[in-house]
């Protein structure tokens, strides 16, 4: 085997730490590994492979889910709180309510890049639930907020502990499962948000009644003083349930973790040392990039939308029809629901057949395809179910395009650097999104929707373009001669430091 061939994944920057207290309680703790090794132990490669596929299943993507469900549960309920009046309880317009969405975005985005960092620097067993503990309690805070400049302090510490969320768990999965199963698992954490999306409206609906119970507003109830302090208790769950990078977790033994090294050494070609340290040359490949900015202006487009119909669907449902508050909360659910059966059947498509731009295609223009009925028709009927079209849109393009640029990054810190950053910057479209649909444009919300339908289109058109270009790029690598005398006369690291630009690394279309 030649030397490109490395056989361990990258978890750590190999730097020797003195072991924390917390982290020696842990080592104290039983193995989980340990408990199943003697039947592990009989079984085939294959059979062990779909045995621990199954664990890290379990005891990694199922906590991440719950986190990101009950941190989306949070962001919506500033939206189902505004039809429960909440701009008249504390006195501010509607554009001061813009001006607050944007607060939050601002610190959202600029936190982003140093959590992904910092989660590949000291482990997602630390930094995720302190970004949720952060989060529960100034979402808690929010319900005694009195006045215009309460709100915008609120949200603005929200942001920041709300930023490196969703990159930082693209990354840890992006760590921990080969590339052809990245998609279906990224979206089932995305589709536990659009779980939330959909049930948070009957939730906060039933919130709402409890207006004037302890001399709070129905809006106080859901905007934190439940959904925070659920978050809270998630939050201190997180502390004893999120697991470390593979090199170092307790969920495999040593003879387990060799068996799935393997196995995403297969999958990908080239797996990265261990030992790689973090560079400014990673930082500077993903900045000189042109696919990096193709991702961004993809993920800008997609994010808008998502952020743009997260938050604004109760007001846009409310504007269809006489509809009070709570019938506009319970009409969010189905066309959520919706959204999340199309993310599952485009998540599992997508790792089968190892496609991705196409499904970013396919949901733009499904997306388009809403927002062109909604500007079409006068009909209630018609624009209810455009909102369909619009929020599957978005779930089938996100199944794609999550794991799109989270698998197509080599080694761990560049990868961490360029999720951050194509989230952060694609997160911009958040800022936007908080302007398009004032009550003045009521109720066809023309401008806004016209803005929505034109970035379907320059998604669609950006995801084709990268599609071929990566396309083409694979092509000219699979016409390159034999490669191995050329690595042998590099060093181990310095074969590991060349991540995607590596000639055997093929980027996922």
């Amino acid at each position: 085997m030649s030397s490109a061939s490395i056989s361990t994944r990258a978890d750590g920057d190999g730097d020797i730490e003195k072991t924390s207290d917390k982290q020696s309680q842990r080592d104290m703790e039983p193995n989980i590994a340990d408990k199943e090794s003697q039947r592990s132990s009989s079984e085939s490669p294959k059979q062990l492979r779909k045995t621990l596929l199954r664990r890290i299943d379990l005891h990694v993507v199922g906590i991440l889910a719950l986190i990101y469900a009950v941190n989306f549960l949070d962001r919506v309920a500033i939206g189902q709180a505004k039809l429960e009046g909440m701009l008249e309880d504390i006195g501010i317009s509607d554009h001061q309510f813009q001006i607050a969405l944007t607060v939050f975005f601002v610190s959202y985005i600029t936190s982003e890049v140093p959590w992904n960092i910092a989660t590949k620097r000291f482990g997602p067993q630390w930094t995720i639930p302190a970004m949720a503990l952060t989060w529960s309690v100034v979402c808690t805070l929010t319900g005694i907020v009195q006045n215009y400049s309460g709100l915008l302090a609120v949200r603005w510490f929200l942001g920041l502990g709300e930023g490196g969320i969703f990159p930082g768990m693209i990354f840890f999965l992006s760590a921990w499962y080969p590339r052809d199963k990245l998609a279906f698992r990224i979206s089932t954490v995305y589709a536990a948000s659009q779980f939330a999306a959909a049930f948070g409206g009957i939730f906060s609906y039933a919130l709402a009644r409890m207006d004037g119970v302890g001399g709070l507003s129905g809006w106080r109830w859901i905007i934190s003083i439940i959904e925070g302090l659920l978050s809270f208790v998630v939050a201190l769950a997180a502390i004893l349930c999120i697991q470390d990078f593979p090199q170092k977790s307790k969920l495999l033994s040593d003879d387990e973790r060799t068996v799935w090294f393997d196995y995403l050494q297969e999958k990908e070609g080239v797996v990265e040392h261990k030992d790689i340290p973090f560079t400014r040359q990673q930082v500077t490949s993903v900045l000189t990039s042109v696919r990096t900015y193709m991702f961004v202006v993809i993920n800008f487009c997609n994010g808008s939308l998502f952020y743009a119909l997260a938050t604004w669907i109760p007001t846009i449902v409310n504007s269809l029809g006489d509809f009070d508050a709570a019938v506009s909360h319970l009409l969010t659910a189905p066309i959520y629901v919706f959204g999340i059966i199309a993310t599952f059947v485009a998540a599992w498509l997508s790792d089968h057949f190892m496609r991705r731009g196409v499904f970013c295609i396919i949901g733009f223009v499904i997306s388009g395809i809403g927002f062109i009925i909604m500007l079409s028709v006068n009909n209630e009927g018609g624009k209810l179910f455009s909102l369909f079209l619009m929020v599957s849109g978005t779930n089938i393009c996100n199944a794609g395009l999550l794991s799109w640029f989270g698998a197509n990054y080599a080694p761990l810190y560049k990868r961490a650097f360029a999720v951050g950053l194509i989230v952060m910057l694609g997160n911009i479209g958040g800022l936007v999104s908080s302007f398009i649909y004032p009550a003045s444009d009521a109720p066809k919300f023309i401008p806004g929707h016209s803005y929505c339908l034109a970035l379907a289109v320059v998604g669609c058109a950006m995801s084709a373009a990268l599609r071929y270009a990566m396309k083409r790029e694979n092509t000219r690598r699979d016409s390159l001669p034999d490669c191995d005398k050329a690595l042998a006369e590099l060093t181990e690291l310095e074969v590991a430091l060349l991540g995607d630009k590596h000639p055997r690394f093929r980027y996922i279309i």
